[in-house]
């Protein structure tokens, strides 16, 4: 019987871009603003799968439900709602 390999698996930040299906931008600017940790071995960044799930559940915690949103008095939806103009000096 063989031990499991205890080095973590590595994603690149395109993987994580597809594994996410966020634009390879919106990655690089969680790891350029400390979101996410990163290894930097050589010129490439990459992330811990264990830390990119952590970090997805983290902010799926933290999003708005847009059940919620949807529901309160002060949605968009009326929000953009055109308001009626009064004649001014009347």
């Amino acid at each position: 019987m063989s031990a499991p390999d205890a080095r973590p698996k590595l994603l690149t930040v395109e993987t994580i871009a597809e594994l996410t299906h966020t634009p390879v931008s919106s990655v690089r600017w969680w790891l350029d603003c400390g979101k996410l940790r990163y290894y930097k071995p050589g010129r490439r960044r990459l992330v811990a799968e264990s830390d990119l799930w952590a970090f997805v559940e983290s902010t799926a915690s933290t999003a708005p439900n847009t059940q919620d949103v949807a529901d309160s008095p002060s949605s968009l939806a009326e929000a953009r709602t055109p308001r009626r103009l009064r004649p001014v000096g009347k």
